[in-house]
């Protein structure tokens, strides 16, 4: 870690902005990192979190929860939440193994290489590729996990018209959602790689 001209990265997959720092999902090197004043000439590269993450790819941070930075990480199957302020590394979703779980208790629910996640400081919305679903994580203890739309393991490029769990897809990556006014999810979206398709949640 340096300033930022001679930082290097292996293949950084996700970025989140609180307006002062990014943090960035630095994938190949296992490592959550910072880069603090990016527009300055102060501008430096520091470790954020590192182990026991393996591979982090999702990164949420949302103004509604300012201290706290959400990840997901593949190479443990699992969701954890970093702390800013005391720099607190904790799993609060997964058990670590490439399964497929909902449980009221967000340590006992299963992941398949969870991806991209968003949030609005009360729900954690989490693309889990390999089981081909998004998952939704209340952010309150002990952050029981369920699934929001597709079947477990069931691949396809179809839409589930009357409920999400008809549907199907091959690859969810990417997510974004749209915010009401009472902080309510309207609307997700999220890439489908494998349907070649940005795909919706209403």
């Amino acid at each position: 870690d340096d300033v930022c001209a001679n930082a290097m990265f292996r293949d950084p997959t996700e970025i989140v902005s609180d307006g002062d720092s990014l943090s960035i999902a630095d994938t190949g090197n296992g490592i959550v990192r910072a880069v603090r004043s990016p527009l300055e000439s102060a501008c430096r590269v520091e470790p954020l979190a590192g182990a026991p993450l393996v591979r982090p790819r999702g990164l949420a941070w949302m103004l509604a929860d300012p201290d706290h930075l959400y990840i997901s990480d593949e190479g443990t199957n699992r969701i954890y939440r970093f702390t800013l302020s005391s720099t607190e590394l904790a799993a609060i979703a997964g058990t670590g193994e490439n399964d497929w779980q909902d449980s009221p208790v967000g340590l006992e629910a299963k992941f398949y290489q969870p991806q991209g996640i968003d949030s609005n400081g009360i729900v954690l919305i989490v693309a889990d590729a390999g089981n081909r679903l998004l998952r939704e994580i209340r952010l309150e203890d002990p952050f029981p996990v369920t699934t929001m739309a597709g079947q477990a393991l069931s691949s396809g490029c179809v839409d589930g018209i009357t409920r999400g769990t008809a549907a199907r897809m091959r690859n969810p990556g990417c997510i974004a959602f749209e915010e009401t006014g009472d902080s309510a999810f309207n609307k997700i979206f999220f890439c489908d790689e494998g349907c070649d398709a940005i795909r919706i949640v209403k």
